[in-house]
């Protein structure tokens, strides 16, 4: 990924609350769909579409683009950072560089798959930005 990305689509421009009201106003027939999709201001298509499936949970996972996927789960993230906030209060101050590397340990540790750099064993600027 390069570090200036600019997104080029507005494809998914919706937010995955904002798609749960949605799903909900219409279930409880307060609105239609065209009405509720205007509201929330997400796609009427999609909203059908989610909300007519049976048995389908909305996982954060399932609305991303492209073909690179979030390593860490949210509860494993905020475990790093309890990690890390608790070497602080001890004075172990990280750098950057430590902290990637941290989170690269982290992963290899824990058996989750990933596609960091495994020849300086750490991960990538572009993940200590979105971290």
């Amino acid at each position: 990924m390069p570090r200036n990305y600019s997104r080029k689509t507005d494809r998914q421009d919706w937010y995955k609350t904002s798609m749960e009201k949605a799903i909900e106003a219409v279930k409880n027939n307060e609105m239609g769909w065209l009405l509720a999709s205007k509201v929330f201001n997400v796609p009427q298509s999609t909203l059908r579409r989610h909300a007519l499936k049976q048995n389908k949970v909305l996982a954060p996972t399932t609305k991303g683009m492209g073909r690179y996927r979030n390593v860490f789960t949210y509860e494993m993230e905020r475990e790093l950072v309890e990690h890390i906030k608790l070497l602080e209060t001890r004075l172990f101050g990280f750098t950057r560089k430590e902290v990637l590397e941290l989170a690269y340990q982290f992963a290899d540790v824990n058996n989750i798959p990933h596609n960091f750099n495994n020849e300086k064993k750490m991960e990538g600027k572009e993940w200590l930005a979105g971290f």
